[in-house]
């Protein structure tokens, strides 16, 4: 999505396992990462929300764009490994439709 808006992105430091934040929720996620790039936050469009946040270096990990009803994460969610372990990001996008 960031792509999509010419959002700019950055190599950050590479980390297998991060802490990630439910900004609405509060709800932290371990979490596993295979890049090592992030979304510069500042570059957004209007209208653009940060949903969630890398708690190890405080980048950008999820985000929700109003006006066109979508929403992204940047991680691959591992508290629980199996079917179940994206639930909340299924539950919220289903929110929205």
């Amino acid at each position: 999505m960031s792509s999509c808006h010419s959002v700019r992105s950055f190599s950050s430091e590479y980390s297998p396992s991060i802490y990630i934040r439910t900004n609405h929720s509060g709800r932290i996620e371990i979490s596993a990462q295979n890049h090592n790039f992030a979304v510069d936050p500042d570059t957004l469009p209007p209208g653009v929300e940060v949903t969630h946040v890398n708690l190890n270096d405080g980048t950008c990990a999820g985000m929700f764009y109003k006006e066109k009803n979508a929403m992204t994460i940047q991680y691959h969610p591992e508290s629980s490994p199996g079917p179940h372990d994206a639930d909340i990001c299924f539950e919220q996008a289903s929110l929205t439709i």
